[in-house]
């Protein structure tokens, strides 16, 4: 019994993990694990420091946001 919860935890880990990984290849066009690492490092910081604020935004608030700055560049 205990054996097929793990097995479950497992399972559900590794889908959450692809799961992730594609939303980050999606969205910064990551074509190699090195440069996920990369670009992982660089927003450790700014993640770290606004996980809080940006834990309470909407997606759709974040979209918004992120689609305003794409613009103003």
């Amino acid at each position: 019994m205990e054996s097929r919860i793990k097995q479950k935890e497992r399972k559900e880990q590794t889908k959450r993990l692809i799961e992730i990984g594609a939303i980050f290849e999606h969205h910064f066009e990551i074509t190699s694990e090195e440069e996920a690492e990369k670009i992982a490092w660089g927003f450790k910081k700014i993640v770290t420091n606004r996980k809080d604020d940006l834990s309470r935004l909407s997606i759709e608030e974040l979209k918004k946001q992120g689609e305003r700055e794409l613009q103003k560049k």
